[in-house]
């Protein structure tokens, strides 16, 4: 965190009087740069998967959505979600 704080990627500010707690927002430049990277990650994984034709990619969305849900159930926690879905 601190890093990020000195690179002025996020910022953090006390709730309250709660000694131990904080709220940790993005600054725009954290936020521009968290886009562009997920951007990179989408484009690398859509590369990726150029090897397999749409007959072999629609299992394998299915078999992960299966996975997906198996992991949320284990740790219960609901608001994971596949990417560009929001929960």
């Amino acid at each position: 965190m601190a890093r990020a704080e000195r690179e002025c990627l996020a910022t953090r500010r006390p709730v309250g009087d709660r000694r131990h707690s904080v709220v940790v927002e993005l600054t725009p430049v954290g936020y521009q740069l968290v886009e562009s990277t997920f951007d990179q990650v989408l484009t690398h994984e859509a590369e990726l998967l150029t090897g397999l034709d749409p007959e072999q990619q629609n299992p394998l969305a299915e078999l992960l959505r299966v996975l997906l849900q198996d992991v949320q159930q284990q740790l219960n926690d609901h608001r994971l979600a596949q990417a560009g879905e929001r929960d």
